[in-house]
């Protein structure tokens, strides 16, 4: 029972970790804007690792926003 309930809590930990990110992302995109905070994380993505959820999130923010100053 005792792995059982260290990856759970490793399970956890990682979505709880991926929504942290995914919540830095979006107040850089605020700061810096959507293009300038997807450019970073490209350019960081060829030198480590970066869940591609981080990067369609953004892509995905990027298009919305293009979109809304078009409308």
């Amino acid at each position: 029972m005792g792995r059982v309930h260290e990856s759970e809590s490793a399970a956890r930990a990682a979505k709880r970790a991926a929504a942290f990110e995914l919540d830095a992302d979006a107040k850089a995109a605020q700061l810096c804007g959507a293009a300038s905070t997807l450019q970073a994380l490209e350019a960081m993505s060829r030198c480590v690792h970066i869940e591609p959820a981080r990067l369609d999130a953004m892509r995905a923010r990027l298009v919305a926003h293009s979109s809304e100053q078009h409308a």
